[in-house]
Order: C-alpha cells, then structure tokens, then sequence
C-alpha cells in the first residue's frame, strides 16, 4: 500500500447521454473506466477503490462509501469520465496541498470536485459533520467546507464526458496522442517499421490519424489514407526527418483546414 490511495468515481447516470454507461465508453482502445484505473497504477496510487452505480446515493455517498475502505493517509478523487486521467493524476500529485488537500479548477476558476487530493482524516471528519443525510448530496457540498489549496490548470487538463458532444471531442483529441493508440495498432507499426527498416519511434501514429480524420471530416471520408500517403511521400522526398515529417503533416492538415472553410 502507498501513502496515497484513489477513489474512483465511476455511478455517473449520464443524463445528459440518454442513460450511457459512460464507465463503459471506448477512448484510444480502452474504456473510460480502463484509462482511470490504468492512470492510478502507473502513478503508484494504491489501493484503487472504485464506486460505480450500485453505490447510489450520488458522489457524496460515494466518497463516504470510499473513504471508508481505506487505510491510506490520503486519496485521489477522480471521477472516470475524465478526458486525460493521467494528466489529472500528475497536477495532483505535483502541487502542494493546503491542510486539507487541494482541488484543480479550470480556466475560470471553477472547482472541479472529482479531480481532487484529500486527505483521508479530512475527508473522514467532513462525512462525519455533514448535516443531515448524505444521500443525494454533492461533492461540492461536501468538500467545499475543507481547506483545500485552489490549482489552478488549462481546461484540456480536466475536460470530462457529458455529453456526446464531448465524447466526440475527445475521440478527436485521442486520435492525435500516441498514448491513446490502440495496442493492436502500436503492433502493427511495429511490424511494418520492422519490415521496411524504419524506427518505429519515426512514425508519429498519434499525428498521421489526427491528420487521416481532418481529412475525413473535412473533404471526404476517402481522402483519409490518400492524404496522409501524400503527406508520407512529401516527408519522404524531403529527407524523412522527424522535423520533416512533421511539416508535411502539418501543412496537409492545414490545406484540409483551408478546404473546409470553403465548403463552409
């Protein structure tokens, strides 16, 4: 066990998402619930207590449910429909907390109550004084009390999922981060940088799909795989460099960018 322990909130009902189980949402070939569990091993967060919907009661219920499970001096508060777990879990962990830990708030300057380090005796003593019953509460009305330092990071850092139009969002944003490449995927460029003798780290997978889907949205679905072939001869001609691979993507992007605002 760790010093720092994580709860992860995964009974959102997703309203907004005609009931969606978002837990369950593929992002970059693994679900959302995957991604967050993934992002608190890697940071060495231990145990991971995760509440999914069977708690009920809502995310006030939940930290209580949670909170009573662990043994750690402190916790991560995520909630799984987070975009980027990864980066939430590294602004956490990277900041100083105030005597009662610390919460991230966006651009704006909104708290972001599932994105938060508490300590685990703070959280205890505010389940234990909430007036009246937890049910239905809210984590802002349950952690709002705490003195929690405010850090203050970019909205990509904590962007959520609730609605389709952000799982859209993110979809896209997955496409360009070579983190978020499918482990199938990952295997298969190995295979051809292997076949044709080229490093595999020189095929930049996260840019060459970023740029396939502008293309697709932007011209026609079929212009994906000709323009990224066109964009790979370019860089090719030119030397093949990684500083040349990465102009010939980007001007290709932007002649798709320029495409799409004349239909527009």
């Amino acid at each position: 066990m760790s010093a720092t322990a994580a709860i992860l909130l995964a009974g959102g009902g997703g309203t907004r998402m005609d009931g969606a189980d978002k837990p369950g949402l593929m992002l970059g070939g693994r679900t959302l619930l995957e991604r967050a569990h993934a992002a608190a091993a890697d940071a060495g967060l231990d145990p991971v207590v995760t509440l999914g919907r069977e708690v009920g009661g809502g995310p006030a219920a939940a930290l209580a449910a949670g909170i009573a499970e662990l043994a750690a001096p402190e916790t991560v508060v995520l909630a799984v429909d987070l975009v980027d777990p990864a980066a939430v879990i590294r602004a956490l962990l990277g900041a100083a907390p105030g005597p009662d830990g610390l919460v991230l708030v966006d651009e704006s300057g909104r708290e972001q109550w599932l994105a938060a380090r508490l300590r685990a005796a703070a959280l205890r003593s505010a389940v234990a004084a909430f007036p009246g019953p937890i049910q239905g509460v809210s984590a802002r009305a349950l952690l709002a009390p705490l003195e929690l330092a405010r850090v203050p990071v970019p909205d990509a850092v904590i962007a959520d999922i609730d609605t389709w139009q952000d799982y859209e969002r993110a979809k896209e944003r997955s496409m360009t981060d070579d983190r978020d490449v499918p482990p199938e995927l990952a295997a298969w460029v190995e295979t051809l940088a292997y076949e044709f003798g080229l490093p595999a780290d020189r095929v930049p997978v996260g840019d060459i799909l970023g740029l396939a889907s502008a293309a697709a949205h932007g011209v026609t679905r079929p212009a994906a795989p000709v323009t990224a072939f066109v964009a790979g001869l370019v860089a090719g001609q030119q030397g093949g460099t990684p500083e040349e691979i990465a102009e010939a993507l980007a001007a290709a992007k932007a002649l798709v960018a320029d495409h799409d605002g004349e239909d527009g």
